[in-house]
């Protein structure tokens, strides 16, 4: 027991085990604080673990000590938010045998791998920022139709921040109003369009020369009324 207890402590990845109840048999002190600190629960061993879980997450891990249960080792990759702060972990469950031979209990170990899925998010966005210009280049090196080119500048800006809507204003000739020459899902019986400056997010951008970020276009007053 001496020598478990100073294995399981020895890693920084989070270790537990449970028995057919669901009471926690041991644990280690990585995911003792990582608990506290999520739920405010100070896990001992004795406690039924799944009470110390939010309704909403109680069934979903009796369902992954189940599977264990019933001989099955498995992982899995779960999400959550502690504090404001996201974390991702990789679950493996393994089924822990009796000297009978019967399921008696579930070992849990838990490696936090947000880093590694940040890292592999920001790789992705990268690849999805190059392939953006490598289209965008390779449009203006053809010499493809304008309105050609802004459908595929368009499509991809709405993809990179992972939306289906978007457009593009032009400035007329005038230089007094701006046109939608291009717009896609909501926007896209939108074209043709006329905005004058300061009219709308486009005519705002475009009289102050500065970006602009609105959390609730429905309902904001600015909007315009197409």
């Amino acid at each position: 027991e001496v020598n478990l207890s100073a294995l399981i402590e020895s890693t920084p990845d989070m270790v537990w085990s449970v028995n057919r109840e669901y009471c926690i048999l041991t644990i280690n002190t990585a995911f003792r604080q990582m608990f506290a600190a999520a739920y405010g629960v100070e896990l001992q061993p004795g406690m039924c673990i799944l009470d110390r879980l939010p309704e909403d997450e109680r069934e979903q891990w009796k369902d992954l000590y189940d599977v264990a249960l019933g001989g099955d080792r498995h992982s899995a990759e779960l999400a959550y938010n502690i504090r404001g702060m996201k974390l991702v972990v990789d679950v493996s469950l393994m089924p822990i045998r009796s000297s009978e031979g019967r399921n008696a209990g579930v070992s849990v170990f838990s490696r936090d791998i947000t880093e590694r899925r940040q890292a592999e998010d920001l790789l992705r966005r990268q690849k999805e920022y190059l392939t953006a210009l490598t289209e965008t280049t390779v449009g203006l090196i053809r010499r493809l139709e304008l309105t050609e080119l802004l459908h595929t500048i368009t499509n991809r800006a709405a993809a990179l921040v992972g939306t289906s809507h978007g457009y593009i204003y032009l400035l007329d000739d005038d230089e007094e109003t701006m046109t939608l020459q291009v717009g896609i899902g909501a926007q896209s019986g939108h074209v043709g369009y006329h905005i004058q400056p300061g009219e709308g997010m486009a005519g705002k951008v475009w009289l102050t020369g500065e970006p602009l970020v609105i959390e609730d276009y429905n309902s904001w007053i600015g909007k315009v009324q197409a």
